[in-house]
């Protein structure tokens, strides 16, 4: 499983995590256009209501976008799907893990 697909379920899913990382992430942290879609609609509805959206939320938010191409919305509308609850992780374990990404990502956009 992708780094980047376990950050977006528990932006999703886990709130104490959700509220402790998001400041720090950046949607140029993600390099698949699908990933970065995400993190902005989560971001995005996050700044408009101080919660995080339900996956229907997402799926509405997105059919929205008018400019993504047919490509890009399907393979995100899928990926959206397949958020699950059940992978949270360890709070932890997550936090590093997040921290480390958004590092590795800086230096490498840095770059």
């Amino acid at each position: 499983m992708e780094i980047e697909k376990v950050i977006l379920e528990n932006l999703v899913y886990n709130d104490e995590y959700s509220r402790k990382v998001l400041p720090f992430i950046l949607d140029e942290y993600f390099i698949d256009q699908k990933h970065k879609i995400v993190f902005d609609l989560i971001k995005t509805y996050f700044d408009k209501y101080n919660n995080f959206p339900p996956i229907e939320a997402l799926k509405v938010e997105l059919s929205a976008l008018r400019n993504v191409d047919e490509t890009t919305f399907n393979k995100t509308k899928v990926f959206i799907g397949d958020l699950k609850e059940d992978n949270v992780h360890d709070l932890q374990w997550l936090i590093n893990n997040t921290e480390k990404f958004c590092q590795d990502k800086a230096l490498f956009n840095a770059l």
